[in-house]
């Protein structure tokens, strides 16, 4: 009998990178989390990568491995045009330089599209011919499915959802404009609107969940306020919802998806960012457009881009 071919997904972000061993039919055989040392250079990164992919391959037998990154990017060349939450990353050739140190094909992919290929292979999107997901971390990416399709534009840089301007005299975003859906419903904008909140006198629950430090509190705080309806982590993901909201039904006029799907850890509080999204976007999209787009959250949560970069990786080396 024939064994399953194995190959490798990295997902490479602000402050974890995540690593999976995935199967040719998605499944998840093994994975690995290890910080990214962004502080530390470009080269530390690469060494970082390559270290953990040597404690999870180990002594078996990988075909490719692909990575996800922050754009924009040229996938075909696999280098890096610019990448403004990872700092010396602009015109790095990721791919070979990860192919030197791990001695095997590497596949490089926006992080976005590559979170928007797992869902569409084995998750929420399964099925779905046109789909559109937005990843919510230390930035917000997007990832397009379009035609059953992924789509990438025509220098590799569609998608770039996170850098839409909802708000033009809003805060200023890395990429150097201001009032980005980024800056203002990423993961770190998220945790800067609930010290707002607490600085203006607000009490909450929140502040007792990060060990009584502002400076502690995440969005992940803010989920877990949410979940035991503490009022102002509730304000907070309302208001993040707005924008969010704002964008995706930016995203529903332009496109026509069938599906939006919100995912990265930003999304965890579920519901509780999925209805403020929801109400907006019933506000703002045109009728005929919105009656066939749906929301709903990624199903496979912080494996997303693990596995859309080993399905690159695998698509790249049939």
């Amino acid at each position: 009998m024939e064994k399953t071919r194995v190959f490798a997904g990295v997902d490479l972000g602000g402050t974890n990178t995540k690593l999976g061993l995935i199967s040719e039919t998605g499944e998840i055989l093994d994975r690995l989390q290890v910080p990214t040392p962004t502080q530390s250079g470009y080269e530390q990164v690469v060494e970082s990568v390559a270290d953990g992919l040597r404690m999870l391959i180990g002594s078996r037998h990988v075909v490719a491995i692909g990575i996800g990154a922050p754009g924009p990017l040229d996938a075909e060349c696999g280098v890096v045009i610019e990448a403004p939450n990872l700092p010396g990353f602009a015109g790095k050739a990721l791919a070979r330089d990860l192919q030197i140190r791990s001695e095997r094909p590497v596949v490089l992919e926006n992080d976005a599209n590559a979170a928007a290929l797992g869902e569409w292979w084995v998750g929420a999107g399964e099925g779905i011919r046109h789909l559109i997901v937005l990843t919510i971390g230390t930035g917000i990416g997007g990832g397009l499915i379009l035609g059953g399709r992924l789509y990438r534009g025509s220098s590799f840089s569609a998608g770039e959802v996170g850098h839409m301007t909802i708000e033009p005299n809003g805060p200023p975003c890395a990429c150097g404009n201001h009032g980005c859906l980024e800056a203002l419903a990423s993961a770190p904008a998220i945790a800067a609107r609930a010290r707002e909140k607490l600085q203006k006198g607000f009490e909450s629950l929140m502040l007792d969940l990060a060990g009584g430090d502002p400076a502690a509190i995440s969005a992940e705080v803010v989920s877990r306020a949410c979940a035991e309806n503490d009022p102002v982590a509730l304000r907070v993901l309302e208001e993040t919802g707005r924008y969010l909201g704002i964008g995706a039904a930016n995203l529903i006029n332009v496109l026509n998806p069938e599906l939006v799907l919100f995912g990265g850890g930003g999304a965890q509080a579920g519901e509780f960012l999925l209805a403020p999204i929801q109400k907006e976007v019933d506000r703002r999209s045109f009728s005929g457009s919105r009656c066939r787009a749906e929301l709903g959250l990624c199903a496979l949560g912080n494996d997303a881009g693990v596995v859309g970069a080993a399905r690159v990786a695998m698509d790249a080396n049939p």
